[in-house]
């Protein structure tokens, strides 16, 4: 063999390539929130503030974007409207004296949220794979009351003349800001007869922590 024979063929670097996933969810939900407000000591139950028979309607648009060397992107949006619902608010001696209780209906109210994360796969294979993420979420939760009318024994608030369901009277603003970390994992189920591909499952499955979370709430 001689020199000529050789030729020169340069490394053959992994070319990247991507997948993506992209869809829409509706779906619909029940709540009740609720908030304790104390003196400045912390130790004195003052009001307490809760929000019932709230009827959720929501749309969220997702998405996932992967890179075939493992890193990957995913996340959510969306937002809706609290349907309906009551406001209850009890007031509580010696703040307020008798106590007080007075019940309003819920109007305007909506979640918006959003989640986005960033992560690797470490295992990887032809039909599954199992990867480690972190990331941020937020949600604006938005619940307002119209009307005032007293269902207790203090007739000085809302009870001698209770407010119109047309007045607002209050709005509870909360913003909650979290950050996450969890791991991903998919794996494909194939049929017994490998020839049919049209039953095939995808089972996917997410672990997620939340180490920190902080609520800046507004009224």
């Amino acid at each position: 063999m001689h020199a000529a024979d050789w030729s020169y063929r340069p490394f053959e670097q992994e070319i990247p390539t991507y997948t993506a996933d992209f869809g829409l969810r509706f779906w619909y939900g029940r709540a009740t929130t609720a908030k304790n407000l104390y003196d400045d000591t912390g130790a004195l139950l003052v009001s307490r503030l809760t929000y019932g028979d709230l009827s959720i309607f929501a749309a969220e648009a997702y998405g996932r974007f992967d890179l075939n060397r493992g890193w990957f992107v995913k996340g959510y949006v969306g937002g809706g409207s609290f349907r309906k619902g009551n406001l209850k608010d009890e007031d509580f001696p010696p703040a307020i004296a008798p106590f007080s209780a007075t019940l309003s209906v819920q109007e305007d109210g909506s979640p918006i949220y959003a989640s986005v994360d960033a992560g690797y796969s470490v295992l990887r294979g032809g039909d599954f794979r199992v990867g480690l993420f972190g990331g941020f979420h937020y949600m604006n939760q938005t619940v307002t009351a119209y009307g005032c009318t007293q269902i207790a024994f203090n007739p000085a608030i809302c009870g001698t003349f209770p407010l119109p369901n047309q007045v607002k009277g209050i709005t509870q603003d909360n913003n909650w800001y979290s950050v996450r970390v969890g791991f991903d994992a998919s794996v494909e189920i194939e049929p017994v007869d490998r020839l049919d591909q049209s039953d095939r499952t995808d089972l996917d499955e997410i672990l997620e922590l939340l180490p920190s979370i902080r609520v800046a709430p507004r009224e």
